[in-house]
Formats: C-alpha cells, structure tokens, sequence
C-alpha cells in the first residue's frame, strides 16, 4: 500500500482475506460484559450521506448492525480500561412523602439515566434520573428513596458517578469514551456508546439481564483471533474477486498476497544491543522498575525463554517458564521495550516504569504467534489470475494487473508465465518483483509490483486524464529492481506483453512498458482499454434517459447531437487522434441501424467510432436501448 501512495494512488479498496478458521478477539468485563474486536460500519463506506450501501455491504448491514465483527490475530493487541469517575457531592432536599423526588442546586451532569449515589452519613444509596426538570431544579430517581436516609436528619449530599473507558492497541490509547453510565436510559451507555463510537471494538451484556450492571474498574485484554490462514485456498481468492463486483468505483484490480512466499522467521537477536557510552556522568534520579508477564494472544499460555531488551538502555532479561520477567534501574515513565521468542512476531510496547517496587502487579504483555500460512500451487495461482481477468467474474471496466508468482524468476520463466495467460484487453502482465525498503532498514525487501503499479496508472490519469498510458511513470518507495535484462531480452519481453520495470544508471526506477495482454492491435494499449471503459460508463450513466423514449427521427437526432457534444468535449482535452471532429470520432443513430422491426421492439442503436490513436483508425461500438435497459456491443 505505501509504494501504491507513494507513486501516486489516492483511493482504494482494501479486501482482507480470512481463512474458515477465522475468529475475532474477544474479552469479558468480569463474567458479565463481552468485549469483541469489531469494525464500524462507516469505515467500510456504509451508511454515510448520500452514499448508496452495497449489495454485499447491506446484507452485513442486515446481519450484524453497525458494528461489523473483525475476525483476525490483530484484535488480539486491543485491551480495554474501564475507570470510574465522580462529580464533586452537592446537598439535596427530599421529602418524606416523595421520596422519588429531590430539589438539586446544581444541574451539572444531572440528565435521564445518570447514575448518582445520595449518602447521608454512613447510609448510601445508588441509583439511576428518571427524569430531569432544569426550570424546577428537580430530578426524580429511577427507585424511591428507601425509608433509612431521614427528611429531617443531617442534609443528604449528591454525586453523578460516571464511567471512562480507554481501549488501547499495542499499550497505547487509541480511544477514549467519557461520561459513560451502566444505565440503559442514558444517552451514553456503556456498551451502547463504545459499540457506536469505536472503530475497533464492541460491547454487550452477556445476557439481557445484565443491561444495567455496572462494569468494574480494570484492564480487560481481548484473546483469541485468528486470522485462520493456514486453511486457506483457491476457493477463497475466487470468492473475494467475486465480492468485490459490487463495486462500482474499482478500475484496477491486483492481488499482491496471491503469489506471496512463506515469510521467513524473524531473527532472534543473541543479546540486547549495548547503550552508547554518553562520555557523561548521568544525574542521580530515582529509578524504575517493570515487572512484566508475556502471553500468547491468541491461547493466553505464558511464554518462556522471551528475549526482552529495553531501547536505548542496554538492559536485557529473559522470561522465566510463567512468563515473567523483571527490569530494574529503569528511568521513570513510559520506556520502549523490545521482544523476541522464536516462533513469534517481534514487538515493541510501550510500558510504564514505576518506582522501584517488589510488590508491583505484573504488566500483561501479549506477543502474536507466527502463522502458517501456506503459498497456493502454481497452477491455483494461474487458474486465479485467469479469473481476474474474467468481467463475468470481476465486473465491467476493469483492469486486472498481474504479478509474476515467484520472486527472483530468470527472463525465461517469465516469458513462460505470460503465454499461458488469456490474451485479454484487460490485463497487464508486469515484472519483476522490486526490493523496497524493510521498516526503514538498510535491508530490502523483495514484494511483487503490482500495487506501486497501481499507482502509476493513477498518477498518470491524475497527470493527464484516463488516456494517459502509464508506461514510463516513476515508481516510488523502490530501491532495486534485481533483474537487469540486455536490450534483446527487453525488446522479447515487450513483444510478449510483458510490461518491465527497469533501472536506469542516472535514472528513477520506472515502468517501461503500457500493453495489454490482447493479440488484437486495436487494444495492445491498455490505455485504449481504460479509454473506452471511461467512455462507455459515462454514457451508460448520462444517456439513461434513451431507454423510455420512442425511437422517432428527434429521438435519434437529439442522441447524436448529445453524444458528438460530450465527444467534442473529450477531443479538445486531447483523449483522442485528430485534429478535427472528423479525425477523431463518428456516432450514427439513423434509420439503417434503427430498422423498423427493431423500433418495433422499442429498440434504440447509436453507433459510435473513436480513433484513440491515430487519425480514421477507429474502433466501434454500439449503445443500445432495448428492455429497459441500456447496453454497451463492441465490435459493432
């Protein structure tokens, strides 16, 4: 994604794919409250003003609500701190004969459901506003006063108690909710107002019962998602691409992950690097200490033998069989630590230093364990990538940009790949995978192109508009391109339609190449391809109007004038061949294509010729409207 934004991209659809194994994070609030790792519905683009929800996003809509559940290891980093919170206790007046009603001086955080206790002396008692009258003063209480707190004894005293949650990923703060209440009549109810305000998460009673219990106070760390990838397979990848059809907006279709490799385990460093020697005597201050416990997010089985240094400081200890371990002589505050086990992803928490304290509760930390995830076959790789090229499958108006299936494949394997591709308008073949930088290491990385290349075709539309071929666009966020071919190789790859990224001594690393995978010179340029796919969804959607018209000679003679207006509009942003309108593009709705048998179906036929490249060479297409609908016949 950063080399897609980097090199130019500005919108795009992120699909994630889980595996049938997939489960999201969950946590408990002392046997009561379920917390689960959830998306919001907004954030998928649902929902929001003027926008039409999705075919696929409204059945998720109908199923789940507007907090969507998140399966994955990643909810696996989120906890949730619950804090209880109080106003300053104000005197109030009741009487013995409405004890469901007492006169208040002040109003502040006084509104229907807050939670409130009423102490007089050493009796208290805990309960939620029914009502608030601001003119009056009044409040009236969900339960009558209980016979034990005396009209005439010492005044009775007032005090909202109000809930704070904070939900943190990776033991920092990402949310905060205020002003909370366990009661159901309030306008933020706990669970209520996290489930609609989060991003990450939400939260309900365990049983309808439980509405209104109070949440305790505490650190409540969600377990147990998984991403379920090691189960799987082709079938998936055909799903998502099928899914993702729904979708109007997409022009360019790439799968990365498809031909990802098994990642290799990170490297569990032998010892913690030693601090720098400061060459200057450190002032006395007093020091910290962090005793910390380290679980498997995903069982919550302690791990042993952890690796955990301290950035910066030169300190390291190891976990014992429970999990814990302890640093000492820390500087007070919040210190980054460092984790490495084998068998599990690196971390780096953030975790507080406190005062040196034997006695101190230990830190839960969570460390995620490597997955399995098993790389498809070369032949499930190429049955998906002829699917993506597929608009039966995908959609219309798309391109589907294709990466080679292994890094680091000689010119000849190549070449191979690309031959048993379909020769399809609609896809762009590219090589070969590029080294970008590893978390801003000086190691590289080896990832396919695809996505950079996205970008690129986006920076080019933004330069000039959707004619604009993509071929010698620089690509961002690339250090090396690791296959260097002669000119005889290059000039072999391009009649193949292989579109090469190449490094030039003195130059930005670039793509060097627009084809498409069609055998048809008519569209061996992608660029024509993407031409007509803006063309023709633009005149499906502003020429709508044709379908319930008669198909008389004004009909006809208005669908001309129309269509050669937005044309000649095109034309003079120079989208087309030509100088004049006659070079550039023709458009017939007359009575040789509208024969009367066909008017007598209601039919209605414009033909359309655009010369995309050079002057009178034009490729033709229909717009008809027939049935109620309006379509799109190339070849016409």
């Amino acid at each position: 994604m950063k080399g897609f934004f980097e090199t130019g991209g500005q919108a795009v659809h992120i699909l994630r794919l889980i595996g049938p194994g997939a489960q999201p994070a969950v946590g408990a609030i002392a046997e009561v409250w379920q917390i689960s790792a959830a998306t919001r519905a907004a954030d998928l683009g649902i929902g929001l003003v003027g926008a039409t929800p999705l075919p696929w996003q409204d059945r998720i809509l109908q199923r789940h609500g507007s907090s969507i559940p998140d399966p994955g290891s990643w909810g696996n980093r989120l906890s949730l701190r619950i804090m209880h919170d109080a106003t300053p206790s104000q005197p109030v007046l009741f009487r013995a004969a409405h004890r469901e009603q007492l006169e208040v001086s002040q109003m502040t955080g006084l509104e229907p459901g807050a939670w409130v206790d009423i102490r007089q002396g050493n009796a208290t008692f805990s309960t939620t506003l029914a009502s608030v009258d601001t003119l009056r003063g009044q409040v009236v209480l969900a339960d009558p006063l209980p016979i034990a707190l005396d009209p005439d004894g010492p005044g009775p005293m007032l005090q909202v108690r109000t809930l704070t949650a904070e939900l943190h990923f990776s033991g920092q703060r990402v949310e905060l909710f205020s002003n909370l209440s366990p009661s159901v009549t309030h306008a933020r109810h706990f669970a209520q107002a996290i489930t609609r305000e989060s991003q990450f998460v939400r939260v309900a009673p365990m049983a309808v019962t439980d509405a209104d219990r109070l949440p305790e106070a505490g650190d409540y760390s969600l377990s147990g998602g998984r991403d379920g990838l090691e189960l799987q397979t082709e079938a998936d990848w055909l799903a998502a691409l099928a899914a993702q059809a729904a979708e109007d907006e997409i022009a360019l279709i790439a799968a990365p992950d498809l031909v990802r490799t098994p990642p290799a385990a990170p490297p569990v460093p032998d010892s913690a690097p030693v601090a720098p020697d400061l060459c200057v005597l450190p002032l006395a201050r007093p020091r910290g200490r962090i005793e910390g416990e380290l679980h498997n997010a995903e069982t919550d089985a302690p791990i042993a033998d952890v690796l955990v240094t301290v950035a910066g400081e030169g300190k390291t200890t190891r976990s014992d069989e429970n999990g814990r371990f302890t640093l000492k002589g820390l500087p007070l505050g919040i210190v980054e630590l460092r984790l490495f086990a084998s068998g599990y992803l690196p971390a780096d928490p953030l975790v507080q230093a406190r005062i040196d304290a034997s006695d101190a509760e230990p830190t839960l930390l969570r460390m995620m364990a490597l997955q399995e995830v098993p790389a498809l076959s070369p032949e499930a790789i190429a049955r998906v990538q002829q699917a993506m090229l597929d608009p039966g499958l995908v959609g219309p108006f798309r391109i589907a940009l294709l990466d080679p299936p292994a890094p680091e494949q000689p010119p000849e394997a190549l070449l191979e790949w690309v031959s048993k591709l379909d020769r399809s308008a609609r896809g762009f073949a590219v090589a070969p995978w590029i080294g970008v930088p590893d978390d801003g290491d000086d190691a590289l990385l080896l990832c396919p192109p695809s996505g950079h290349v996205c970008g690129a075709f986006a920076a080019a539309e933004a330069l000039q508009g959707v004619h604009r071929a993509p071929g010698n666009m620089v690509l961002r966020h690339v250090k090396s391109v690791p296959l260097l071919l002669d000119e005889a190789l290059a000039t072999e790859c391009y009649r193949a339609a292989l579109n090469l990224i190449e490094a030039t001594p003195g130059r930005a690393i670039r793509l060097m190449g627009s084809r498409s995978l069609s055998a048809n010179p008519d569209w061996d340029q992608v660029s024509v391809r993407r031409l007509f796919d803006a063309l023709e969804r633009t005149l499906l959607t502003r020429f709508d109007w044709a379908i319930f018209e008669p198909a008389t000679p004004l009909t006809r003679q208005l669908i001309v004038f129309a269509i050669e207006e937005f044309l000649e509009t095109l034309r003079r942003r120079g989208m087309f061949a030509g100088q004049t309108p006659e070079e550039a593009y023709s458009v017939r709705c007359d009575a040789e294509l509208n024969l009367p048998a066909s008017q007598a179906r209601g039919e209605l036929i414009a033909e359309i010729a655009i010369a995309p490249t050079r002057p009178y060479e034009f490729i033709t297409f229909s717009l008809a409207a027939q049935a109620e609908a309006l379509n799109v016949t190339e070849g016409a």
